[in-house]
């Protein structure tokens, strides 16, 4: 039978007394554009101990994605793991269950998805420690400001590209937060039956459009699921449940805004 499932992930953190690969980095940060998401990229160290530490944003998102691509280390085709980033400058560390997978050109590769504030530390940041599944990483860490600067111009491009104006986002000093948990806004039993049967899941970006006192005028999918069925529930969900306290300016007028999040949807068979 097939059926959703959620994962309790078992969290593995690094001991302080554990080894801990301190990396240099190589080369520099390397800005992309995608059709639906702009991606910072760098490799540390070199040889064996080489890794990559990327980053996918998105303009108005909940949350961002880190991604830790590691070229010598085997994985499982599919598992939760933990992962824990350290600042050591008084920002607060990032301790989140990650998705760590077998990667196409070898290795493994392991995406986290904190909330959109926790990710901007890395904007001032000089030295890092990430840890995955017991293995620690220290990455010294230099040109973020640039790195980032980069990637906003890339957030206001896309922005533009959907027929919106930038300014949604940059006339906010404060950005719309949901009412509630947005994890609560949607659940197992909003999962299409014919998508379980189908055993279809996948990965739907969403955008909604808030006005100035936090109700969704409109949503739409930003990166696509490849299944309609899921897309379509997604957009429904967030139009009937999500609320919003409103964006508001420097001196506290609400405005309209959007705000992004991904949804991921997960049929196992048992």
């Amino acid at each position: 039978m097939s059926k959703m499932i959620a994962v309790l992930a078992m969290l593995v953190l690094a001991r302080p007394d554990d080894p801990v690969t301190a990396l240099d980095p190589v080369g520099r940060w390397t800005a992309d554009y995608a059709d639906a998401q702009c991606f910072l990229s760098r490799e540390f160290g070199t040889g064996k101990a080489r890794i990559t530490l990327g980053f996918g944003l998105l303009p108005g998102a909940e949350r961002d994605e880190i991604y830790l691509l590691e070229p010598e280390r085997s994985s499982p085709r599919l598992h939760w793991s933990a992962v824990a980033i350290d600042f050591g400058s008084g920002s607060q560390p990032i301790r989140e269950t990650a998705v760590s997978t077998r990667n196409e050109g070898g290795g493994r590769i392991t995406r986290i998805t904190p909330k959109a504030a926790q990710v901007a530390a890395f904007r001032t940041a000089t030295t890092i420690d990430i840890t995955s599944d017991g293995k620690r990483y220290r990455l010294k860490l230099s040109g973020m400001q640039a790195a980032f600067a980069a990637s906003d111009a890339c957030e206001r491009d896309l922005v533009r590209s959907w027929g919106l104006d930038p300014a949604l986002l940059t006339d906010a000093a404060t950005p719309a937060t949901p009412v509630s948990g947005s994890d609560a806004w949607i659940t197992h039993d909003d999962y299409p039956p014919d998508a379980i049967r189908a055993g279809q899941g996948g990965l739907t970006v969403f955008r909604l459009d808030v006005d100035a006192t936090g109700r969704v005028g409109g949503c739409a999918i930003v990166a696509s699921s490849g299944v309609k069925a899921l897309d379509d529930t997604a957009c429904t969900v967030m139009r009937a449940r999500a609320r919003f306290n409103p964006a508001r300016r420097a001196d506290g007028t609400p405005v309209p805004t959007i705000w992004i999040n991904r949804l991921r949807w997960a049929v196992a068979r048992g």
